[in-house]
């Protein structure tokens, strides 16, 4: 589920039940995408409050660990259409792509 006004990324059950934040480290989390072994969700994020610089993020599921992908250097989009260019995943779950625009 995806809030563009609260930018927080919530999890729920296929019936809306049983509702969970699982971004809480950065104010801005956009373009989710599930990996296909469900383990992960790519996503684009801010790291401060209000910024339009969005960078590659991968959350770990099991332990609700939101790593940066890079070295703070990659950013994938200096505004909002980043909402319609989700992550894309490899079949085996291993690797992800972002567009940079």
């Amino acid at each position: 589920v995806y809030d563009s006004h609260i930018s927080d990324l919530w999890i729920c059950q296929r019936d809306g039940s049983s509702p969970r934040q699982v971004t809480e480290t950065i104010p801005s989390a956009m373009s989710p995408s599930w990996s296909p072994d469900g383990r992960y969700i790519a996503l684009v994020g801010s790291t401060e409050e209000g910024s339009s610089i969005k960078e590659p993020w991968i959350l770990n599921l099991a332990n609700k660990e939101l790593s940066a992908l890079g070295d703070g250097q990659a950013e994938i989009s200096s505004f909002t259409l980043m909402a319609s260019h989700v992550p894309v995943w490899s079949k085996d779950s291993t690797s992800v792509a972002f567009l940079n625009s």
